[in-house]
């Protein structure tokens, strides 16, 4: 789960506008080992991911640029991990299908459909037999086509 508490963009005129970004998943896993240092494996997941902003107004030029977004996605990835003494690396590619998209872009564009493609690179290190350190990197990216049809809003 990861949770951004704060951002903010300035306005034209100076005042700041506050999000909120929740992402939830859960999975099930395998992995295979294919010898003492080296696994493959493979992960079904699902994700909720949402963006919201604080205290806004209809008036405000950055919020009508900013509208409140979730997404439901489920799918999965294919990983590798090897361990190299104590230090284990992890890096995993996947994908994620979107199967709803909420907020104003379910209302303005009902026929929404996307995908979206995720990487992460893992680094864990054991401090004691119940504690690890670890430096993660991920990478998600969504792309969407809204299926504009003639007689929905913003379609002519």
């Amino acid at each position: 789960m990861s949770v951004v508490n704060s951002n903010e963009v300035p306005d034209a005129d100076n005042a700041s506008l506050d999000s909120t970004w929740i992402d939830v998943a859960g999975g099930v896993g395998y992995d295979y080992a294919l010898g003492s240092s080296i696994s493959i494996g493979v992960l079904g997941l699902a994700r909720y991911t949402s963006f919201s902003f604080a205290d806004v107004t209809l008036d405000s030029e950055v919020a009508a640029g900013a509208p409140d977004v979730s997404y439901l996605s489920g799918g999965g990835d294919l990983r590798v991990k090897y361990a190299l003494e104590e230090l284990e690396a992890e890096l995993s590619v996947g994908g994620l299908y979107i199967l709803s998209v909420g907020g104003l872009l379910s209302e303005a564009f009902p026929n929404t459909s996307g995908f979206g493609a995720q990487g992460r690179l893992l680094l864990t290190y054991p401090l004691l037999d119940w504690l690890e350190v670890g430096l993660d990197g991920q990478l998600r990216q969504f792309g969407l086509s809204f299926g504009p049809e003639v007689g929905t809003a913003f379609v002519a």
